[in-house]
């Protein structure tokens, strides 16, 4: 909440939708906190009046795993923590900003089609912050066996085994990665690096993952974007970011577009984490005219 002296008589929420912080409870933002940088992002919101609600994914509020990345189901439970954070304090109103970074930025672009029950729920913007092109990077960085093994391939792969029961990743992986699937659940995403610093993607039975049927198909359903009923939107890349290639961010914006959306798009210098310093500013100053 902003500081009580500062507080309006209805204050807007920003339900936020973090970056991917790990696959089990232990990583859990409610237990561990999140990443300093997308703290400090937050602290902007709240400055200028936002309340800010974030809530643990599946997986991370103890039911199994993660099924990373999850956009749809990231995106429900950014919308039921909305009603929460109203009983939390009553002077949180009903005007909602859906943020989010990365892998968040990803599920909120999905919330115009996702049904709830939260009719109270007034969705007056979304704010996007660097949404992967999850078929692009992983093709990248499985394209080489000599490539270093990427902590996030085998995070995928343990995402679609939480995800389907049916699906067997040990049918591709070595026997090493398939040692290392079963290690990285309980670990943080820096954990998982240096786990995998050893490693190439040949070690590990990842070569062309995005070439594999099963792991293609779940990374369309994760990309695919749904009508949107005039929500505007606010999205934002960077350009030394191999996660959002810049022909990627057009493509989504005229995707958007296309299904009914007001996008406002633009792309920053810098790399992956520090769009949460450079877009600040202007996603926030956005989001205070959005709510209005």
């Amino acid at each position: 909440m902003p500081r009580s002296d500062s507080l309006r008589e209805t204050v807007p929420l920003c339900t936020w939708a973090h970056c991917f912080v790990g696959l089990d409870q232990q990583n859990a933002p409610s237990r561990r906190g999140l990443p300093g940088v997308e703290l400090k992002h937050l602290s902007r919101w709240i400055a200028n009046g936002f309340a800010v609600a974030v809530a643990d994914f599946e997986g991370l509020d103890g039911h199994g795993l993660s099924p990373f990345p999850d956009p749809d189901g990231i995106a429900a439970d950014i919308l039921a923590i909305c009603p929460a954070a109203r009983e939390f304090d009553e002077r949180i109103g009903n005007g909602v900003i859906a943020g989010g970074f990365c892998q968040g930025a990803a599920a909120v672009l999905r919330l115009p089609g996702i049904s709830h029950p939260y009719s109270e729920v007034d969705l007056r913007g979304i704010v996007s912050l660097a949404p992967p092109d999850y078929p692009s990077y992983f093709t990248m960085v499985t394209r080489d066996p000599d490539f270093p093994a990427d902590a996030l391939a085998l995070v995928l792969l343990a995402g679609l085994r939480a995800a389907d029961d049916g699906f067997d990743p040990g049918a591709r992986l070595t026997d090493t990665g398939m040692a290392l699937l079963d290690e990285i659940p309980p670990l943080s995403v820096p954990e998982m690096r240096r786990l995998l610093e050893p490693f190439t993607v040949r070690d590990l039975g990842l070569y062309d993952l995005t070439g594999e049927p099963r792991v293609a198909e779940f990374l369309e359903q994760c990309d695919a974007l749904p009508e949107n009923d005039g929500t505007p939107i606010f999205l934002a890349s960077v350009d030394s970011d191999p996660l959002t290639p810049e022909a990627s961010i057009r493509r989504c914006a005229d995707q958007l577009s296309a299904r009914g959306a007001e996008v406002a798009t633009t792309r920053y210098a810098g790399d992956h984490m520090g769009i949460l310093s450079s877009a600040a500013s202007e996603a926030v100053e956005w989001a205070v005219r959005a709510a209005r």
